[in-house]
């Protein structure tokens, strides 16, 4: 009688096999993390997260250099490799940019050793705007020293960051007229200018109450019992830049959510407002009118 081998255990040919696609996707997922990962050593997206804690508790540098590539890994972010004075660098920022430098671009950038919150392009020529300030930000949360300046051009519909010191922020509040000399955020010169009345027409998207909203212009001396509230005014559907204003009681008792107004303003205290229209002509809130006005 033949006699038969019964296999048992691990070894058996059916666990042999599982093993071996065990293994397989195993080595799968190691060599894809390596991918998502990039090439960074664990100390290196460490040191940018320390660098990013630091940032936030009121840290900050301003650099420049010139941009070699820009990378990004699922597990790590956006990588931005520059070479500095001091040689190369990968500057990694947690979050994707929606616009980004070029490679072989002189680029500035914002944060604390190999952290970034911000990169952008230098210009090589000087560059000038004229424009409206449309808020003063803070560009690290408990940094008392250096803040965005944040202003519309008259010429076209785009938007800037400039940085400032204390001692200028303390000559600038929002809506004043500005000139400003720059070739990057960081190496920028803005200078107000005559603050003369401006109109300001479109239809109000928010309409809320003043002391639920945070911003630097309200940390500076506002005096919340007199301007209660504030409307959000803007100029036409997805439009990059919008009008805040604050407004007294008597004000607000003149207008409702939805209204289209004229406003004639120099700050952020309206000097009249006039109600054009009780609502917005729906073609242009679907984007088929044609102009601008509401």
């Amino acid at each position: 009688m033949a006699s038969s081998v019964r296999k048992i255990g691990i070894l058996r040919r059916g666990n042999i096999v599982l093993i071996g696609v065990f293994l397989f996707v195993l080595l799968g997922i190691f060599s894809g993390y390596k991918q998502v990962k990039g090439p960074f050593a664990e100390t290196e997206i460490q040191s940018a997260q320390t660098g990013a804690t630091r940032f936030i508790n009121g840290e900050l540098e301003i650099g420049q250099g010139q941009l070699i590539d820009i990378k990004h890994y699922f597990f790590v972010g956006t990588v931005y490799n520059v070479e500095t004075p001091q040689g190369p660098k990968n500057l990694i920022s947690f979050v994707t940019p929606q616009a980004k430098p070029t490679p072989g671009e002189k680029v500035e950038w914002v944060g604390v050793d190999n952290y970034t919150s911000a990169v952008t392009s230098v210009s090589p020529e000087e560059q000038i705007m004229d424009g409206e300030i449309i808020s003063l930000e803070r560009i690290s949360p408990k940094n008392n020293d250096q803040f965005y300046c944040v202003v519309h051009a008259l010429s076209d519909d785009t938007v800037q960051r400039f940085v400032v010191d204390a001692a200028k922020l303390a000559t600038l509040r929002t809506l004043n007229s500005v000139h400003v000399t720059y070739h990057s955020p960081g190496d920028s010169l803005v200078q107000p200018v005559a603050n003369t009345e401006k109109v300001a027409k479109g239809y109000i998207t928010d309409l809320w109450l003043t002391n639920m909203i945070k911003g630097l212009e309200l940390e500076r001396d506002f005096d919340f019992d007199k301007y209660p509230y504030y409307i959000t005014l803007a100029p036409r559907p997805n439009a990059k830049y919008t009008w805040t204003f604050y407004l007294t009681k008597e004000q607000k008792d003149m207008v409702k959510l939805g209204n289209v107004l004229e406003v004639k303003y120099s700050s952020i205290f309206p000097d009249s407002i006039t109600v054009t229209r009780e609502s917005v002509d729906p073609d242009v809130l679907a984007g088929k009118a044609d102009g601008e006005n509401p």
